[in-house]
């Protein structure tokens, strides 16, 4: 189940950083705490403490800011404009699955062993996302010598990042690990701003 949810949110997620700015995309992602604390208290029974609690106010309050220039509109201009685009939708619906798969990726950790199950979720999305890219996509244009040296080092950057990712769900409640893992969004807004010369970076820093 897990497997298969992490397949449709990375669809949608690579849709979402294909149409829109790194630096948006990545920010969005810090709303899966959000949905962790409904999800995570009823499927592993964890619950954040107040500070927790305050840590996950404090990142809704970033997507807050992150749409600050709405709020001439309305007070709630900042957080209702999220849904007129569809790349911002889509990254909405990937923080919701993740708030769903990332429980069950600490469940199936524990059943199985963080390895193993690292291997198999990899060859699951390796799998069900290759075959229909070989078939679809724009693979047939390039040589597989080409395409493995590009797609090499983001598998094993890849591979480290979910195995951390297991071996510290182990250890701490859900809804703290993934809070860890979305500072990411300030590597994205760095990237953004160094590869694709994206703007309003001071906005999305805070």
């Amino acid at each position: 189940g897990a497997a298969a949810i992490n397949t449709v949110a990375t669809i949608l997620f690579m849709t979402a950083l294909r149409d829109a700015p790194l630096s948006l995309t990545l920010q969005l992602t810090q709303l899966t705490p959000v949905f962790l604390l409904v999800t995570s208290p009823i499927m592993t029974g964890e619950v954040p403490t107040v500070m927790g609690l305050m840590g996950v106010l404090v990142t809704v309050f970033g997507t807050y800011v992150l749409n600050a220039d709405r709020r001439r509109e309305n007070l709630w201009a900042p957080f209702t404009s999220l849904w007129r685009e569809s790349e911002s939708r889509r990254m909405l619906a990937v923080a919701a699955l993740y708030g769903v798969s990332s429980p069950l990726d600490k469940i199936a950790a524990q059943h199985a062993s963080a390895l193993w199950y690292l291997v198999f979720l990899n060859a699951f999305l390796a799998v069900s996302l290759a075959v229909p890219a070989m078939r679809y996509g724009r693979l047939r244009e390039h040589s597989w010598g080409s395409i493995l040296k590009l797609l090499a080092p983001i598998g094993l950057f890849e591979i480290l990042s979910i195995g951390f990712q297991m071996q510290a769900l182990m250890l701490a409640p859900v809804p703290y690990v993934i809070t860890g893992k979305r500072t990411s969004a300030l590597f994205g807004l760095l990237w953004g701003k160094l590869f694709f010369r994206e703007d309003k970076m001071a906005a999305r820093l805070a």
